[in-house]
């Protein structure tokens, strides 16, 4: 990823004097410097500003936890990081935790440390802390607890854990593989090259990107199938279902629909993305067919059948990103389960697993463990048998942050995603999409 700084960027005299003359310590201000700090590549350098910050209001929580609370997600989008920088990150907050008296912004310190426990596996540790997260406010927190249990092998039912670790337990693996086997037996599917893009939405990502992604395939000539999951779809849905037909000749199309009581904002989209997951092993079987799990907003710059091809006599297929969290270690924004034997148990512990977190409650980013989750724990009970194949990160192009190109770095990339707020700008993605749209007879702004 190429990352472009500002010339001004790294002036931290500057940003120090200003940290120095204000009369008290803003979180904000010191989040801002230490995310400047997460640039510099000599540890001796980062130790001597940190230094050189905190000793401008050594007594303010703000000062710690500003600083930290920037390094401590450093890890997200950042590639293998360099851990010593974490150390450092560490060894702030818990001098934080002796120096301050306990505040309401306490269970973001412990969050913060979990979470770079994890990073420098130690989960023991990170345990610990996540355990004194308990009641804040920010429930990522549960993300680096789960992760410290898995690391852990603790799979027994928490109560203080937000996600249900209980389903990974030796006698429920086995009882849903018993389960899988009797059904497999039963019934041995012929074996199958067929494709089917999976893909849940409402009704305005429907009609904002999912149009595009499907005009997308139409233009390019691709044969895999395209199935949208419609949840609670609204009267315009049917309308553009019947318009798509009628533009996109020879497009394999289908669609279903679900009902879902509101659940709020937050909830409403955790939901919308574990959807897909949540049907894929029922469309498996029922078509017999392999299943290739996408975001809406995914555009394919070649066809899939490219990709899809790779992925013969495997398993599952992903992106693995080194150095990142478990909840954003492998990309759920594109990849595949064949119609295998194990394929097919994958997904029925993913659907276990999501059920069971669900009755806890809606945590963003339990797509992404389930699918981390799931993979490991299924290679583990079956002693490897498991066959993953993991893509180059190149394969996927996203725009994580404001300081990066990747769309422009990797125009030839086979595909490119829009799982961030860049999709709603004026970019290399959103030109391609509205393109799409006007090629095929939509008004972008009208939909």
């Amino acid at each position: 990823m190429v990352v472009l700084v500002p010339d001004n960027f790294l002036d931290l005299d500057t940003k120090l004097a200003r940290l120095k003359a204000a009369p008290q310590a803003r979180y904000e201000d010191y989040k801002a410097f230490g995310t400047i700090l997460r640039y510099l590549p000599d540890p001796i350098d980062f130790t001597r500003w940190c230094e050189a910050a905190v000793a401008c209001h050594p007594t303010s929580e703000a000062t710690y936890l500003g600083i930290a609370d920037a390094l401590a997600h450093a890890g997200m989008g950042c590639r293998a990081r360099y851990l010593g920088h974490t150390r450092l990150a560490i060894a702030l907050l818990e001098r934080a935790l002796t120096v301050l008296a306990p505040s309401e912004r306490r269970g973001q310190i412990h969050s913060n440390l979990c979470f770079l426990y994890n990073e420098i596996s130690r989960p023991d540790r990170a345990e610990h802390h996540g355990r004194l997260a308990k009641g804040h406010d920010n429930h990522l927190y549960h993300l680096w607890l789960s992760e410290s249990l898995f690391a852990q092998n603790r799979f027994d039912p928490d109560p203080l854990c937000g996600i249900e670790m209980g389903v990974f337990r030796q006698e429920s693996m086995q009882e849903m593989a018993t389960e899988v086997a009797t059904a497999w037996d039963a019934a041995p599917p012929p074996p199958t090259d067929d494709f089917t893009l999976l893909v849940s939405v409402d009704p305005v990502y429907f009609r904002k990107f999912a149009l595009a992604q499907a005009i997308n395939l139409h233009k390019l000539g691709s044969k895999v199938g395209l199935h949208y999951h419609i949840v609670n779809p609204d009267e315009t849905s049917q309308a553009l279902i019947t318009v798509m037909r009628q533009r996109l000749p020879g497009l394999r199309l289908d669609f279903s629909f679900t009902r879902q009581p509101d659940l709020g904002t937050s909830s409403n989209r955790v939901y919308y993305s574990c959807a897909r997951l949540l049907v894929a092993r029922a469309l498996m079987e029922r078509e017999n067919t392999n299943i290739v799990i996408a975001d809406a907003d995914v555009l394919f710059r070649t066809p899939p059948e490219t990709l899809l091809a790779q992925t013969a006599g495997h398993d599952l297929a992903t992106i693995h990103y080194l150095g990142e969290p478990m909840c954003n270690r492998y990309n759920a924004s594109f990849f595949t389960i064949r119609r295998t034997l194990l394929g097919t148990y994958f997904l029925r512990v993913m659907e276990k697993f999501l059920y069971s977190t669900f009755d806890r409650g809606m945590i963003w980013m339990i797509d992404q463990l389930a699918l981390y989750f799931c993979e490991q724990r299924v290679k583990k009970v079956t002693r490897g048998e498991l066959r993953t194949l993991f893509w180059p990160e190149a394969v996927v192009a996203i725009h994580h942050y404001p300081l990066s190109d990747l769309w422009e770095a990797q125009p030839d990339a086979p595909i490119w995603s829009g799982a961030t707020s860049a999709k709603w700008r004026d970019t290399p993605y959103t030109r391609l999409q509205n393109s799409l749209l006007r090629e095929a007879g939509f008004n972008p702004d009208s939909l």
